[in-house]
Protein backbone atom coordinates (compact mmCIF):
# COMPACT_ATOMS: atom_id res chain seq x y z
CA UNK A 1 0.00 0.00 0.00
CA UNK A 2 1.40 3.42 -0.89
CA UNK A 3 1.82 6.22 1.62
CA UNK A 4 0.81 9.82 1.06
CA UNK A 5 3.62 12.29 1.43
CA UNK A 6 2.52 14.99 3.83
CA UNK A 7 5.98 16.49 4.23
CA UNK A 8 5.12 19.64 2.27
CA UNK A 9 1.96 20.37 4.30
CA UNK A 10 2.58 22.64 7.26
CA UNK A 11 1.89 20.89 10.56
CA UNK A 12 -0.90 23.27 11.56
CA UNK A 13 -2.78 22.74 8.28
CA UNK A 14 -2.46 18.95 8.57
CA UNK A 15 -3.75 19.01 12.14
CA UNK A 16 -6.67 21.29 11.29
CA UNK A 17 -7.66 19.07 8.38
CA UNK A 18 -7.64 15.97 10.57
CA UNK A 19 -9.55 17.72 13.36
CA UNK A 20 -12.18 19.14 11.03
CA UNK A 21 -13.02 15.64 9.82
CA UNK A 22 -13.11 14.26 13.37
CA UNK A 23 -15.20 17.13 14.71
CA UNK A 24 -18.10 16.52 12.32
CA UNK A 25 -19.78 13.32 13.51
CA UNK A 26 -23.03 12.28 11.90
CA UNK A 27 -24.80 12.77 15.23
CA UNK A 28 -24.17 16.52 15.10
CA UNK A 29 -26.48 16.87 12.09
CA UNK A 30 -29.80 18.42 13.03
CA UNK A 31 -32.63 15.95 13.40
CA UNK A 32 -35.53 16.40 10.98
CA UNK A 33 -38.46 18.24 12.44
CA UNK A 34 -41.11 15.71 13.40
CA UNK A 35 -43.88 18.22 12.86
CA UNK A 36 -42.84 18.82 9.25
CA UNK A 37 -43.23 15.10 8.49
CA UNK A 38 -46.74 14.65 9.90
CA UNK A 39 -49.73 15.58 7.76
CA UNK A 40 -51.67 18.73 8.58
CA UNK A 41 -54.35 18.13 11.18
CA UNK A 42 -57.22 19.21 8.92
CA UNK A 43 -56.68 16.55 6.23
CA UNK A 44 -58.87 13.45 6.08
CA UNK A 45 -59.23 10.45 3.80
CA UNK A 46 -62.55 8.95 2.82
CA UNK A 47 -63.26 5.96 0.63
CA UNK A 48 -65.92 5.85 -2.03
CA UNK A 49 -68.67 3.26 -1.75
CA UNK A 50 -66.98 1.21 -4.50
CA UNK A 51 -63.64 1.22 -2.69
CA UNK A 52 -65.31 0.15 0.55
CA UNK A 53 -67.03 -2.73 -1.28
CA UNK A 54 -63.74 -3.79 -2.86
CA UNK A 55 -62.05 -3.77 0.56
CA UNK A 56 -64.86 -5.91 1.95
CA UNK A 57 -64.60 -8.41 -0.93
CA UNK A 58 -60.82 -8.60 -0.55
CA UNK A 59 -61.24 -9.40 3.14
CA UNK A 60 -63.70 -12.17 2.28
CA UNK A 61 -61.32 -13.60 -0.34
CA UNK A 62 -58.47 -13.72 2.18
CA UNK A 63 -60.53 -16.10 4.33
CA UNK A 64 -61.12 -18.58 1.48
CA UNK A 65 -58.69 -21.42 0.91
CA UNK A 66 -56.49 -21.05 -2.18
CA UNK A 67 -57.01 -24.66 -3.28
CA UNK A 68 -60.08 -26.89 -3.15
CA UNK A 69 -58.26 -29.82 -1.61
CA UNK A 70 -61.21 -32.21 -1.93
CA UNK A 71 -61.34 -31.60 -5.70
CA UNK A 72 -57.58 -32.10 -5.99
CA UNK A 73 -57.85 -35.36 -4.07
CA UNK A 74 -60.72 -36.58 -6.27
CA UNK A 75 -58.82 -35.81 -9.48
CA UNK A 76 -55.65 -37.41 -8.10
CA UNK A 77 -57.62 -40.56 -7.21
CA UNK A 78 -59.27 -40.78 -10.64
CA UNK A 79 -55.86 -40.40 -12.35
CA UNK A 80 -54.39 -43.14 -10.16
CA UNK A 81 -57.31 -45.45 -10.99
CA UNK A 82 -57.17 -44.68 -14.72
CA UNK A 83 -60.65 -43.10 -14.77
CA UNK A 84 -59.53 -39.55 -15.58
CA UNK A 85 -60.43 -38.70 -19.18
CA UNK A 86 -59.05 -35.65 -20.97
CA UNK A 87 -61.45 -33.95 -23.38
CA UNK A 88 -59.00 -32.81 -26.08
CA UNK A 89 -61.61 -30.63 -27.83
CA UNK A 90 -62.32 -28.77 -24.59
CA UNK A 91 -58.58 -28.20 -24.01
CA UNK A 92 -58.12 -26.89 -27.57
CA UNK A 93 -61.11 -24.55 -27.26
CA UNK A 94 -59.72 -23.19 -24.00
CA UNK A 95 -56.27 -22.62 -25.48
CA UNK A 96 -57.71 -20.89 -28.56
CA UNK A 97 -59.91 -18.70 -26.40
CA UNK A 98 -56.92 -17.72 -24.29
CA UNK A 99 -54.86 -16.98 -27.38
CA UNK A 100 -57.62 -14.72 -28.78
CA UNK A 101 -57.91 -12.82 -25.51
CA UNK A 102 -54.17 -12.17 -25.43
CA UNK A 103 -53.92 -10.80 -28.96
Amino acid sequence: MSRIDTGNIPKSQEESSRLSRADTPAASKPAPNAESQSPPKGDAVSLSQSAAEINSLEAQLRTLPGVDQSRVDAIRESIAEGRYAVDADKVVRGLLSLEKSLS
